[in-house]
């Protein structure tokens, strides 16, 4: 039994595993995939810086800069500007850790790329008034260039989102397998326990059948031996009646146990049937909430007849000291309930749990299958049965039954 849990939940710990994995790969994943944009995107801005470093040696750049370029300009020595275009700086700042061809590239709010770039050397004419000065060289050169990078911080926004959304999916995803693997447990267990019912069935029919005929014979004797005895016959004659009574009386309940539980339903009172059932018990049943009738069910009336005996016959045997309280009422609309209170000795916590589970029973003369009769058949009439201990001492069994359309 020691290593039947862990095999019991070992499913989940795989799938649990399975999530724990399948993260950290999505997470490396975008994280690389981030890692490649920003490579692509600086890729791209050196494009742009080198062409717009071209056309402007060609004396050809344009009048007006492209739309994703905030601002273009080239600075010498000490950040003094050499040539400028669109939004930069009047004078350059030159980050100390710029060295020999080297670049940094700062993101700033508002969606704005600055890429700085030192220029080993290049040959740039100097702005003069003097259109005739011949080209020379100026080294240490540092380039600035202004970006917009809306769509690459949108790039950057969808996979910080899917960095998020991905583990959740794969979560849902592995939610749903295991909810199928625990359904499939469930349709296993209710098919072998069906299994299980089915060779129960066929057991207990063949052995009442078989019983049948010797108890028959049994009582039968038992009669004449009481005939024969003028009517006084001796204690172990009224023993063997009794016993074989008894049995005959559980060969009964386990064939209405293989009944079909649905018989031939028909619309009956609630309140009418309880009436007519007070008569056949000799102690005291209270009936309250008749007056908001009629309570109209479908069911079997046989069927019917045995729920409603089952159940007081069981609150009167509880030992309570006060009569049996029958309540009826309309827990909500559609529905229709019938309660039955005792102040005996209540539930046991076993009982519970097993109240309805077959030949389970507390009694030293009880068959334990009588609760499972009346679940079956109320369950089987589109109703529920259930039961609970009643906090002032007692037990409180009811039954909801849907209302019946159909005039009695």
């Amino acid at each position: 039994m020691g290593t039947m849990k862990p095999l019991k939940h070992m499913p989940w710990v795989i799938l649990f595993l399975l999530f724990a994995v399948g993260t950290v790969l999505w997470l490396l994943f975008v994280n690389e995939q981030r890692v490649h944009l920003d490579q692509v995107f600086q890729f791209q801005t050196e494009r742009v810086a080198d062409e717009l470093v071209r056309v402007t040696l060609q004396d050809q750049f344009p009048a007006t800069l492209p739309d994703d370029v905030v601002g273009f300009g080239l600075y010498g020595r000490g950040g003094a500007p050499i040539s400028r275009y669109g939004v930069v700086p009047k004078t350059l700042m030159i980050p100390p850790g710029l060295g020999r061809a080297e670049r940094i590239f700062q993101r700033l709010e508002g969606g704005q790329v600055v890429f700085v770039k030192r220029l080993d050397r290049l040959e740039e004419r100097m702005s003069s008034d003097d259109d005739n000065r011949p080209a020379h060289r100026v080294g240490g050169t540092v380039l600035y260039l202004g970006l917009k990078d809306d769509a690459f911080r949108s790039q950057v926004v969808i996979w910080t989102a899917g960095a998020v959304a991905g583990p959740l999916v794969w979560a849902a995803f592995l939610v749903f397998v295991g909810w199928l693997w625990h359904r499939s447990r469930q349709y296993q267990a209710a098919l072998n326990n069906n299994r299980e019912l089915l060779q129960f069935a066929e057991a207990a029919r063949t052995l009442s059948h078989e019983i049948k005929n010797p108890l028959a014979a049994i009582l039968l004797q038992t009669a004449l031996l009481k005939r024969s005895a003028g009517g006084d016959p001796p204690q172990e004659v009224k023993l063997i009646e009794e016993e074989a009574q008894r049995i005959n009386q559980l060969v009964s309940r386990v064939r209405d146990f293989l009944k079909d539980p649905i018989g031939q339903p028909e619309t009956h009172d609630l309140c009418l049937v309880v009436t007519a059932l007070l008569g056949r018990f000799a102690e005291p049943i209270q009936v309250s909430g008749n007056e908001q009738g009629p309570f109209r069910v479908s069911f079997d009336p046989h069927r019917l007849r045995s729920v409603l005996e089952n159940l007081l016959r069981n609150a009167i045997e509880s030992g309570s000291e006060t009569p049996t309280e029958v309540r009826l009422s309309r827990p909500k609309s559609g529905w229709n309930r019938l309660e039955v209170l005792d102040r005996g000795a209540g539930f046991t916590e076993t009982s519970l749990k097993q109240a309805s589970t077959p030949f389970f029973t507390t009694k030293t003369q009880g068959s334990g299958i009588g609760l499972s009769i009346t679940e079956s058949f109320v369950n089987a009439a589109g109703g529920s049965l259930k039961w609970e201990n009643r906090s002032e001492g007692g037990a409180r069994v009811w039954i909801d039954l849907p209302e019946s359309k159909e005039a009695s």
